[in-house]
């Protein structure tokens, strides 16, 4: 409102309550209250009158008056107590000799409250009076006072007043919000005021393909920017978005808000309050199915949002991008707007909403085909009579001169114009102009009738997000005194990526020429905010006083998208950021729930004020919007949905909180004449710290039981540069670890009460061939350990030996440090002591039949050494000074060559050839207890991690080589090496992740593999035969932990 319709509040936030016997109020006559006879002005009271009246004087009851019984008065409201007109409302002013006044229709008296105004305004040069009630105007008529209606009277509340201050006509029941103006308010504003407390209006803003690390929410500081970082060093931003700060500072963030994989999905999800399997909608197509089936395969019984809130008078419409059913080439587009046009229904008419303007599709990459071009990137200069090459024709030029070539000249020349107009540096040189010369479906005003796939030249504002924004607000005009939900489900900043109208984004593109994919998606989401601004901000009042009594959701439809498909560039640098993909990027969207009435009003007029301007880490689901807003209206939802309501968390008390989010993509088999086309199916799952996926790594067949899948388990941490958003950590081999088995078995447990897809109906095998059947159940999780446990409770890495194939000799330091042996000879043995007092690892090898040579550190750092013969024989000392465990091997009977990391991390050498020779240095600068093996006589390969990371090699071959780096590794601690023939080598290492990582040599070295994980120590490893490992390693809980390779590796 203007500053001369700043409202005069007499008794401010409090309501009053009047016994209709003598209770009252005065408030002393002031400028505020007093109102000449050609002044405009409003008074506006909220009224609850009370069942019984016991004033019946004359039948009426003054609830405000400003009058003391002489002369005239600028305005009285009174409610009649009695006779033919008992309950209704009258208002009036006098002069002394006129006492114009209008009457209410609507009875009052039904036990609430009701909002009423008396407005006195000029029209035509002469003054009118007008009675509303509840925001609708029920009467009016001349106001025909000539005299004076100004006077000394206090104004009175709850009765009239008399000289010598007595009062008479007193009124029952209770009054507040008392507002006075000095100006004559719109019917918009009096319908702001009449809704200000009232069933709030909905506003959901969707934004198509934005996920929550594009658009940067740092609750602490207020700021919202919008900032991507792209593959080889692109970037662009951080740039601010005013706008939805100002959505942050008056709402409620959720910052851990999923949304399904891809848009079709998440539409049917928010709209129907039911997970993509249950609706059948699972993937835009082609490839998918995004039509919304009223009859799924699943049984759901399926309701639209728009048919819920339908239930309390809620009027609805959508604007934008509505992808849940679309009308296929040639298919019947009656103009008529019946209840229902499609059987199964397809557009948002059919599903309740009464007004739909934008497009049936996903987007606009499908612009090109309405022009003659193959569907992909368009410039202006695409756009003349010429017929396109042959490489992007839809038609033959003869059919393309009678079909398209007029079409594109006419709109060509509009485009141009729009474009010098908008933005003149981007005229020929835009570098995709789909976002402004795509069609519209809606409805014409005038005529009622449904129009489709109109063209850019027949609407006002070619550019699509303007034009959404605008046919919502033109709606809002239209629905005044109703309760709404208006569902803007804008395009942006979804592919083709181009340059929006200059006024709606401040980045710079550094070559004008040719911007970067980054900056024309910066410059998109900075687009989508100025629009959205265009919204808020709006002056006009039929928008503004509505927007006062409105709850605002702005949430993302799910990840950013990565790449341009007509451009051929990534906009991400990391798959795990993309829509689409079983990542956490593909559905960790922005979501914020805002009260109106705080961001224009400064009073909420729906959320607690504890909520206005906080932040929850809960976990919500775009599905929950459904709840909530049948919740905001105050209406039952349907019985079966996945969908919870989030009004506790706006209001305050208690209610269901979320333990799991659940999303999903599946689509069908496209085939055609270009082969098959498979829709990538996965499931994701998330108890807030972990996160289970899903997902096909094989299509099998069309009727796809037989697919096979892939469960990844993952732990979800804060982005460490992306404020607000998640990444993922994989925990690789997860049921190799207790705690991750058991946190994956949960995360199942919730997932397999969902399918994997939404089945497929008869209807549906022309997309995807094969039998009807039901949707898919999650195939098992397998959550078999990739280790054998042998128990134990280890101290140490283990060594092992081997003196004959089937015979293994396990040695480890216990927790009292003496060694302890186990073998295996057909069977395991039970553990046995075998004495020492050990500050390492042990070592071990057997150089024949019945013998095992066993070495560690000693407490004063020197070599120890046992050999079993038969019998054990006591340890010995042969001395040194080691800074790791030992290694050893043995190249023939009676050979042993023992290795250790020395005082300056140089490798230290001694050998056995019947007698013990003394330590020398081989140099080198290790981080780790070396590794030896010989796969011949006279042959030594030792590995050992360098102080950069690296690992090396050494080998003697009659001579000592120099050391060589085999590159860097991703494992840390001792590595293990074994050898089943000559020429042939196996290196183990314990991975930075706890997995056990293996690579080869024969006569290349192959690049590193994963075999499992759960270590908590390095490995030990032997061959006892060509083609057969055994490697051992301490398990989570202390055990030893046992695979083996005989052609593949087990278990």
């Amino acid at each position: 409102m203007a500053d001369t319709t700043k409202a005069y509040r007499p008794i401010g936030d409090a309501t009053l309550t009047f016994d209709g016997k003598t209770q009252h109020r005065a408030i002393a006559n002031s400028d505020e209250v007093n109102f000449g006879q050609a002044q405009d002005f409003t008074v506006a009271v909220w009224v609850y009158p009370a069942p019984e009246q016991p004033n019946q004087q004359a039948n009426e009851a003054d609830i405000v008056e400003k009058w003391s019984g002489t002369g005239g008065y600028p305005f009285v409201i009174r409610y009649f107590t009695g006779g033919a007109n008992r309950g209704k409302i009258f208002a009036a002013r006098y002069d002394g000799k006129n006492n114009p006044g209008v009457r209410s229709t609507t009875v009052l008296g039904d036990g609430r409250f009701h909002h009423v105004a008396l407005v006195r305004r000029t029209k035509d040069g002469k003054g009118v009076l007008e009675l509303y009630v509840d925001g609708t105007l029920e009467d009016s008529a001349p106001d025909t006072t000539t005299g004076k209606t100004k006077n000394d009277s206090s104004l009175y509340l709850g009765c009239r007043g008399v000289a010598g201050g007595a009062g008479m006509l007193y009124f029952a029941g209770k009054i507040r919000d008392l507002e006075i103006y000095s100006a004559a308010l719109s019917r918009a504003e009096i319908v702001g005021l009449a809704s200000a407390t009232g069933t709030p209006n909905i506003l959901l803003i969707v934004a198509d393909d934005l996920g929550a690390d594009a658009v940067r929410i740092d609750h602490e500081t207020g700021k919202v920017t919008v900032q991507i970082v792209g593959p080889d060093g692109k970037t662009a931003g951080p740039k601010r978005l005013e706008n939805l700060e100002k959505l942050l500072k008056h709402g409620l963030h959720f910052s851990r808000a999923w949304a399904q994989p891809v848009c079709s999905a998440t539409r049917g999800s928010l709209f129907t309050g039911l997970q993509p399997w249950r609706t059948g909608v699972g993937y835009p197509n082609p490839g998918g199915k995004n039509t919304l089936d009223e009859k799924p395969k699943s049984g759901a019984d399926v309701r639209s949002l728009a048919q819920v809130l339908k239930q309390a008078s809620y009027r609805c419409g959508m604007f934008g991008k509505w992808h849940l059913g679309q009308l296929a080439p040639g298919e019947e587009r009656p103009e008529a707007k019946p209840a229902e046009k499609y059987s199964p229904k397809k557009t948002p008419w059919d599903w309740g909403w009464e007004r739909f303007a934008g497009i049936l599709e996903g987007g606009f990459r499908v612009v090109g085909p309405r022009y003659g071009y193959s569907q992909g990137r368009m410039q202006l200069s695409d756009l003349t009579t010429k017929a396109p090459p042959q490489d992007r024709a839809t038609v033959e030029p003869d059919v393309d001169k009678t079909k398209f070539a007029n079409k594109r000249k006419d709109v060509g020349a509009a485009t141009r114009a729009y474009l010098e107009k908008v933005n003149p540096g981007f005229v020929e040189k835009q570098p995709d102009v789909q976002y402004y010369i795509w069609e519209k479906c809606y409805e014409d005003d005038p005529s009622g009738k449904l129009r489709y796939d109109r063209p850019a030249t027949e609407r006002t504002h070619m550019y699509a997000t303007l034009d959404q924004v605008e046919s919502a607000k033109n709606w809002l005009k239209q629905v005044l005194g109703s309760p709404w939900c208006a569902a803007l489900t804008l395009t942006i900043p979804h592919d083709p990526f181009h340059v929006p109208p200059k006024e709606s984004y401040s980045i710079e593109f550094a070559n004008p020429e040719a911007p970067t994919t980054q900056e024309m998606f910066v410059a998109m989401v900075e687009s989508m905010d100025f629009y959205i601004g265009r919204f808020l901000n709006s002056t006009e009042p039929e928008i503004r006083e509505q927007l006062k009594n409105t709850v605002i959701v702005f949430v993302g439809d799910n990840g950013t998208q990565d790449i341009d498909p007509d451009r051929g560039e990534a906009l991400l640098d990391a798959d795990a950021e993309d829509k689409a993909t079983p990542h956490i990027g593909a559905v960790h969207v922005p979501m914020m729930i805002v009260d109106g009435g705080s961001m224009f009003a400064g009073k909420p007029c729906y959320l607690s004020s504890a909520a206005i301007g906080g932040s929850t880490s809960d976990l919500v689901h775009v599905i929950d919007l459904f709840k909530t807003c049948a919740a905001i209206a105050g209406t039952s939802a349907p019985e079966g949905l996945d969908s919870i309501s989030l009004k506790h968390y706006l209001k305050g008390g208690s209610g269901d909180k979320r333990e799991f989010n659940f999303s999903q993509q599946f689509g069908y088999h496209k085939y055609g004449p270009g082969g098959q086309r498979t829709t990538d199916k996965f499931a994701l799952v998330s108890d807030g710290k972990h996160m289970l996926s899903c997902a096909r790594s094989k299509f099998v067949d069309a009727d796809e039981p037989k697919d096979e899948y892939e469960y990844a388990l993952y732990e979800l941490v804060p982005h460490q540069s992306i404020v607000g958003a998640l990444r993922e950590k994989e925990i690789k081999h997860f049921a190799d670890d207790p705690a991750s088995r058991a946190v994956a078995k949960k995360l199942f447990e919730e997932m397999k009460k969902h399918r994997l897809d939404g089945g497929r109906k008869k209807a549906d095998v022309a997309l995807d061939p094969g039998p009807v059947r039901d949707p898919l159940p999650f195939p098992p999780l397998k959550l078999e350990s990739s280790w054998e446990s042998l128990g134990g409770d280890l101290n140490s890495t283990p060594a092992v030996s081997s003196w004959a194939s089937g015979r293994l000799d396990v040695f480890v330091r216990g927790k009292d440090n003496t060694l302890f042996h186990k073998c295996f000879d057909d069977a395991w043995s039970t553990w046995e002591s075998l004495g020492g007092a050990l500050t390492s690892g042990p070592a071990a090898v057997s150089w024949g039949n019945r013998r095992i040579d066993v070495f560690a550190r000693g407490q004063d750092n020197e070599l120890l050494h046992k050999y079993f013969d038969g019998t054990w024989q006591p340890w010995e000392s042969l001395g040194g000074a080691l800074t790791s465990k030992p290694a050893v091997c043995s190249w023939a009977s009676g050979r042993l060559d023992v290795f250790a990391r020395g005082q300056d991390n140089e490798l230290l050498h001694k050998y056995f050839n019947g007698t013990w020779s003394g330590w020398e240095s081989l140099g080198g600068v290790l981080s780790s207890a070396p590794a030896a093996v010989s796969w011949g006589e006279r042959r030594i390969d030792v590995v050992a991690h360098g102080q950069n990371g690296a690992l090396l090699h050494k080998y003697f071959n009659g001579a000592w080589s120099d050391w060589e780096s085999l590159g860097l590794v991703p494992s840390t601690g001792e590595p293990a090496v074994a050898s089943w023939a000559a020429r042939r080598l196996d290196v183990f290492a314990r991975g930075k992740d706890d997995t056990l990582m293996y690579r080869y040599f024969d006569g290349t070295w192959s690049g590193w593999e994963s075999l499992g994980g759960g270590m908590t120590s390095g490995p030990g490893a032997v061959s006892w035969g060509d083609r057969r490992i055994d490697v051992f390693a301490r398990g989570p809980e202390g055990a030893l932990l046992h695979k083996w390779y005989k052609g593949s590796w087990l278990p």
